[in-house]
């Protein structure tokens, strides 16, 4: 757990209560050595002992460790944009695990694939997510000019997506609510002692792709100081 206060909501001089919630979550990860190669265990069996195959070979299981990261969720009980989700230091999602939740769904994996995922450790290193207001679209947005203009500004889509919008938006009580604007920064790496060697060990021995990283960031008006907040407590806990 976080061992810093982190105030609850973005906006804390309205005169009104505010509230937070952190919630401590545990996922479980393949533990790797110094040259990122799976640490492999023997499986055992509900008695503790070895499992084997029928040719009496031991069988393995990757060597698996907890992952602990803090879940704040500010105001979660706002509609008004000031609520926020974000979590407060990176954590890691084993790609291995999927396999078992396609296999679960009937879906098979082509082997590339299981070689690809069981190369891959994705890491989070930022994640940071508050809705925008709520507000009711007009039932005649899409025939009155001028509030089709004001929609279309408002929301920064063109017509057509203004369209798709009203069209998949379902009726609340008779009315169409939908959020509007909100903000969000997500930040992952992918790391692996070696990508391309998973996929084709010919490409391996002259090219090897060690990390890559994406970011993803959409800020609205009057958000950019807690996003810059947030980058700041990040770096100062990593």
């Amino acid at each position: 757990m976080p061992d810093k206060l982190i105030l609850p909501a973005e906006h804390l001089d309205d005169g009104k209560t505010h509230f937070g919630v952190e919630v401590c979550v545990v996922t479980y990860v393949q533990e790797r050595d110094d040259n990122g190669n799976v640490i492999m265990v023997d499986d055992l069996d509900e008695k503790g002992l070895q499992k084997k195959t029928e040719n009496d070979l031991i069988i393995k299981k990757p060597k698996m460790k907890p992952c602990e990261f803090t879940l704040v969720i500010t105001d979660g009980a706002t509609t008004d944009g000031t609520s926020a989700v974000f979590i407060t230091k990176p954590f890691e999602l084993d790609f291995s695990n999927l396999e078992k939740f396609f296999k679960a769904k009937g879906i098979v994996v082509p082997e590339a694939l299981k070689r690809l995922m069981n190369n891959i450790e994705l890491v989070f290193d930022a994640l940071y997510y508050s809705p925008g207001k709520k507000e009711e679209l007009p039932s005649d947005v899409l025939t009155d000019a001028n509030k089709k203009k004001e929609w279309v500004q408002k929301l920064l889509i063109d017509e057509q997506a203004l369209k798709n919008i009203y069209d998949n938006t379902d009726n609340t009580d008779g009315k169409k609510i939908i959020t509007l604007n909100d903000t969000y920064l997500l930040k992952f790496s992918i790391k692996t002692g070696n990508l391309l060697a998973s996929i084709d060990k010919n490409i391996s021995n002259f090219l090897s792709l060690e990390r890559a990283s994406l970011m993803v960031v959409r800020c609205q008006a009057g958000k950019a100081e807690s996003l810059k907040n947030y980058v700041k407590m990040l770096n100062s806990t990593t």
